[in-house]
Protein backbone atom coordinates (compact mmCIF):
# COMPACT_ATOMS: atom_id res chain seq x y z
CA UNK A 1 0.00 0.00 0.00
CA UNK A 2 0.81 3.56 -0.21
CA UNK A 3 -0.18 6.92 1.16
CA UNK A 4 0.50 10.78 1.40
CA UNK A 5 1.75 11.45 5.50
CA UNK A 6 -1.97 12.77 6.56
CA UNK A 7 -1.61 13.30 10.60
CA UNK A 8 -3.26 12.82 12.96
CA UNK A 9 -4.82 9.64 10.55
CA UNK A 10 -1.92 7.99 9.65
CA UNK A 11 2.03 9.32 8.70
CA UNK A 12 5.41 7.50 9.08
CA UNK A 13 6.74 9.38 12.40
CA UNK A 14 3.00 8.31 14.24
CA UNK A 15 2.84 5.11 16.31
CA UNK A 16 2.30 2.12 14.37
CA UNK A 17 1.32 4.53 11.10
CA UNK A 18 -1.38 6.00 12.85
CA UNK A 19 -4.85 4.99 14.13
CA UNK A 20 -6.26 4.58 10.19
CA UNK A 21 -2.84 2.36 9.63
CA UNK A 22 -3.88 0.00 12.39
CA UNK A 23 -7.14 -0.20 11.47
CA UNK A 24 -6.49 -1.11 8.08
CA UNK A 25 -3.46 -3.79 8.39
CA UNK A 26 -5.48 -5.31 11.48
CA UNK A 27 -8.66 -5.57 8.68
CA UNK A 28 -6.22 -7.42 6.56
CA UNK A 29 -4.72 -9.51 8.82
CA UNK A 30 -7.91 -11.09 10.32
CA UNK A 31 -8.57 -12.45 6.75
CA UNK A 32 -5.01 -13.36 6.16
CA UNK A 33 -3.47 -11.14 4.29
CA UNK A 34 -0.65 -9.41 5.03
CA UNK A 35 -0.08 -5.56 4.12
CA UNK A 36 2.98 -3.27 4.11
CA UNK A 37 2.45 0.54 3.53
CA UNK A 38 5.07 3.05 2.33
CA UNK A 39 4.54 7.29 2.26
CA UNK A 40 4.92 8.91 -0.97
CA UNK A 41 3.61 12.29 -2.13
CA UNK A 42 0.00 11.98 -3.27
CA UNK A 43 -0.28 12.15 -6.91
CA UNK A 44 2.57 9.72 -7.30
CA UNK A 45 0.96 6.96 -5.19
CA UNK A 46 -1.96 7.52 -7.41
CA UNK A 47 0.10 6.69 -10.03
CA UNK A 48 1.89 3.83 -9.21
CA UNK A 49 -1.54 2.07 -8.21
CA UNK A 50 -3.13 3.15 -11.58
CA UNK A 51 -0.17 1.85 -13.34
CA UNK A 52 0.00 -1.11 -11.16
CA UNK A 53 3.65 -0.79 -9.53
CA UNK A 54 1.80 -0.76 -6.26
CA UNK A 55 -1.28 -2.28 -5.13
CA UNK A 56 -3.89 -0.31 -2.94
CA UNK A 57 -3.68 3.65 -2.04
CA UNK A 58 -4.56 3.64 1.54
CA UNK A 59 -6.80 6.84 2.67
CA UNK A 60 -9.01 8.32 -0.82
CA UNK A 61 -12.50 9.73 -0.82
CA UNK A 62 -14.65 8.10 -3.44
CA UNK A 63 -15.71 9.81 -7.09
CA UNK A 64 -16.92 8.71 -9.59
CA UNK A 65 -13.88 9.61 -12.06
CA UNK A 66 -11.27 7.71 -9.77
CA UNK A 67 -13.70 4.33 -10.10
CA UNK A 68 -12.87 4.43 -13.50
CA UNK A 69 -8.99 3.43 -12.67
CA UNK A 70 -9.81 2.21 -9.17
CA UNK A 71 -11.84 -0.34 -6.90
CA UNK A 72 -12.68 1.20 -4.10
CA UNK A 73 -13.08 -0.89 -0.60
CA UNK A 74 -15.84 -0.36 2.22
CA UNK A 75 -15.88 3.50 4.44
CA UNK A 76 -12.97 2.70 7.15
CA UNK A 77 -13.80 5.82 8.71
CA UNK A 78 -15.72 9.24 8.56
CA UNK A 79 -14.72 12.68 7.94
CA UNK A 80 -15.58 16.55 7.18
CA UNK A 81 -14.89 18.73 4.28
CA UNK A 82 -15.28 21.96 4.97
CA UNK A 83 -14.18 25.67 4.27
CA UNK A 84 -12.19 27.60 7.50
CA UNK A 85 -11.82 31.07 6.98
CA UNK A 86 -10.24 34.17 8.83
CA UNK A 87 -12.78 35.29 11.40
CA UNK A 88 -12.13 39.12 10.72
CA UNK A 89 -13.53 38.54 6.88
CA UNK A 90 -17.11 38.64 8.79
CA UNK A 91 -18.46 36.02 7.40
CA UNK A 92 -19.73 32.76 9.00
CA UNK A 93 -22.17 30.96 6.41
CA UNK A 94 -22.62 30.85 2.68
CA UNK A 95 -25.71 29.95 0.72
CA UNK A 96 -24.33 28.94 -2.54
CA UNK A 97 -20.26 28.86 -3.37
CA UNK A 98 -21.03 32.05 -5.57
CA UNK A 99 -21.28 34.02 -2.31
CA UNK A 100 -17.46 32.62 -2.27
CA UNK A 101 -16.34 34.56 -5.60
CA UNK A 102 -14.69 37.62 -4.07
CA UNK A 103 -12.38 35.66 -1.81
CA UNK A 104 -8.86 33.64 -2.70
CA UNK A 105 -9.40 30.12 -1.51
CA UNK A 106 -6.35 27.65 -1.14
CA UNK A 107 -6.95 24.05 -1.76
CA UNK A 108 -4.28 21.07 -1.83
CA UNK A 109 -3.54 19.58 -5.51
CA UNK A 110 -5.12 16.43 -6.79
CA UNK A 111 -7.53 16.19 -3.82
CA UNK A 112 -11.30 16.32 -4.39
CA UNK A 113 -13.75 18.16 -1.60
CA UNK A 114 -17.47 18.02 -3.28
CA UNK A 115 -18.54 17.60 -6.52
CA UNK A 116 -20.31 20.84 -6.41
CA UNK A 117 -16.95 22.81 -5.09
CA UNK A 118 -14.30 20.44 -7.16
CA UNK A 119 -16.24 22.29 -10.68
CA UNK A 120 -17.05 25.23 -9.21
CA UNK A 121 -14.24 27.13 -12.30
CA UNK A 122 -15.54 30.48 -10.87
CA UNK A 123 -14.04 30.50 -7.62
CA UNK A 124 -10.11 31.48 -7.07
CA UNK A 125 -8.58 28.44 -5.91
CA UNK A 126 -5.25 28.64 -4.97
CA UNK A 127 -3.37 25.50 -5.20
CA UNK A 128 -0.29 23.77 -2.63
CA UNK A 129 1.28 21.06 -2.82
CA UNK A 130 0.34 19.48 0.28
CA UNK A 131 -2.16 20.83 3.33
CA UNK A 132 0.94 22.29 6.06
CA UNK A 133 1.36 24.64 2.64
CA UNK A 134 -1.95 25.20 2.37
CA UNK A 135 -2.31 26.19 6.26
CA UNK A 136 0.85 28.35 6.34
CA UNK A 137 -0.10 30.32 3.21
CA UNK A 138 -3.72 30.83 5.23
CA UNK A 139 -1.97 31.75 8.36
CA UNK A 140 0.40 34.56 5.86
CA UNK A 141 -3.05 35.34 4.51
CA UNK A 142 -1.77 34.57 1.20
CA UNK A 143 -4.86 33.06 0.75
CA UNK A 144 -8.40 33.93 2.43
CA UNK A 145 -9.79 30.62 3.26
CA UNK A 146 -8.81 27.24 3.02
CA UNK A 147 -10.72 23.76 1.97
CA UNK A 148 -9.55 21.27 4.00
CA UNK A 149 -10.90 18.37 6.12
CA UNK A 150 -11.92 20.28 8.93
CA UNK A 151 -11.01 17.82 11.91
CA UNK A 152 -7.12 17.66 10.31
CA UNK A 153 -6.97 21.76 10.31
CA UNK A 154 -8.62 21.48 14.10
CA UNK A 155 -5.27 18.91 14.74
CA UNK A 156 -2.47 20.85 13.16
CA UNK A 157 -3.85 24.77 14.37
CA UNK A 158 -3.65 22.55 17.68
CA UNK A 159 0.02 22.62 17.89
CA UNK A 160 0.67 25.60 17.22
CA UNK A 161 1.80 28.01 19.55
CA UNK A 162 1.10 31.39 17.47
CA UNK A 163 -2.41 30.59 16.48
CA UNK A 164 -5.85 28.90 17.70
CA UNK A 165 -9.71 28.61 16.94
CA UNK A 166 -10.47 31.95 17.86
CA UNK A 167 -8.82 33.91 15.06
CA UNK A 168 -10.95 31.69 12.63
CA UNK A 169 -14.68 30.06 11.77
CA UNK A 170 -15.67 26.88 10.06
CA UNK A 171 -17.82 28.10 7.35
CA UNK A 172 -21.56 26.48 7.12
CA UNK A 173 -22.70 24.44 5.97
CA UNK A 174 -19.68 21.89 5.64
CA UNK A 175 -18.52 20.45 1.83
CA UNK A 176 -19.49 17.29 3.03
CA UNK A 177 -19.29 14.48 5.14
CA UNK A 178 -16.86 11.51 3.86
CA UNK A 179 -15.68 8.52 4.14
CA UNK A 180 -12.13 7.03 3.85
CA UNK A 181 -11.43 4.22 1.47
CA UNK A 182 -8.94 2.09 -0.12
CA UNK A 183 -8.82 2.06 -3.57
CA UNK A 184 -7.21 -1.10 -5.31
CA UNK A 185 -5.84 -0.79 -8.73
CA UNK A 186 -7.73 -2.30 -11.21
CA UNK A 187 -4.46 -3.57 -13.14
CA UNK A 188 -3.68 -6.03 -9.98
CA UNK A 189 -4.66 -9.69 -10.11
CA UNK A 190 -7.48 -10.80 -8.25
CA UNK A 191 -8.04 -7.30 -7.05
CA UNK A 192 -11.92 -7.94 -6.21
CA UNK A 193 -11.12 -10.76 -4.12
CA UNK A 194 -8.33 -8.93 -2.04
CA UNK A 195 -11.21 -5.78 -1.38
CA UNK A 196 -13.92 -8.25 -0.93
CA UNK A 197 -11.73 -9.90 1.74
CA UNK A 198 -10.62 -6.43 3.19
CA UNK A 199 -14.46 -5.77 3.13
CA UNK A 200 -15.01 -8.41 5.55
CA UNK A 201 -12.41 -7.79 7.71
CA UNK A 202 -13.38 -4.68 8.35
CA UNK A 203 -16.31 -5.91 9.40
CA UNK A 204 -15.37 -8.31 11.90
CA UNK A 205 -13.31 -6.05 13.85
CA UNK A 206 -15.84 -3.91 13.73
CA UNK A 207 -18.47 -6.44 14.94
CA UNK A 208 -16.36 -7.71 18.02
CA UNK A 209 -14.81 -4.56 19.16
CA UNK A 210 -11.14 -4.30 17.77
CA UNK A 211 -12.05 -1.49 16.02
CA UNK A 212 -13.02 0.63 18.55
CA UNK A 213 -10.42 -0.34 21.09
CA UNK A 214 -7.86 0.74 17.97
CA UNK A 215 -9.41 4.15 18.41
CA UNK A 216 -9.35 4.71 21.95
CA UNK A 217 -5.89 3.25 21.75
CA UNK A 218 -4.39 6.50 19.79
CA UNK A 219 -7.00 8.85 21.44
CA UNK A 220 -9.67 8.80 19.29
Amino acid sequence: MVTVDWEPYYASSLDKGGVYTEIIMTAFKRVGHKATIKFLPWKRALKYVAEGKNDIVMGAYYNKEREKTYLFSDSCMTLHSGLVAHKNLGITEYKSLKDLKPYKIGINRGWIYSPEFDSADYLQKDEATNQMVNIRKFFKRRVDIIAITIEIFQYEISKMRNHDMSEVVVLNPHLGEKGLHLMMGRKIPDYKKIIADFNRGLKEIRNDGTYGSILSSHGF
